[in-house]
């Protein structure tokens, strides 16, 4: 006979649940590593002298010199742990680590 439309709908839906979880966990690995290289990049010239120009020439105090490298660093990191431990994190923990790792990701790009 066939599945019943509410049958089909729930396996429709938790059909799109588990790629968008796949597509998730493939940005946060791009965009771990992406942020985590960029950072650990600015300690060798001649991205560190391009860096240092770029903050002074905004006007930004030099102690933002290390905040912006310590800030991608750290957002690389959180998005790598996220996902090599999502299997040990609850869904929730989950969820408000990848809204955190945006978050930071956000505040770094707002002021680049």
């Amino acid at each position: 006979m066939g599945f019943p439309v509410k049958s089909s709908k729930i396996l429709i839906l938790i059909f799109a649940i588990k790629n968008s979880m796949k597509a998730v966990r493939i940005i946060s690995a791009f965009l771990g590593l992406s942020m985590f290289m960029f950072g650990i990049v600015k300690f060798v010239n001649p991205f560190k002298g391009w860096y240092s120009v770029q903050i002074m020439n905004s006007g930004l105090n030099e102690s933002l010199y290390w905040l912006g490298i310590i800030g991608e660093i750290s957002a690389g990191v959180l998005f790598l742990g996220i996902v090599l431990f999502r299997k040990k994190l609850s869904k929730k923990v989950f969820r408000l680590a990848i809204i955190l790792a945006s978050a930071m990701v956000i505040m770094i790009m707002a002021t680049a």
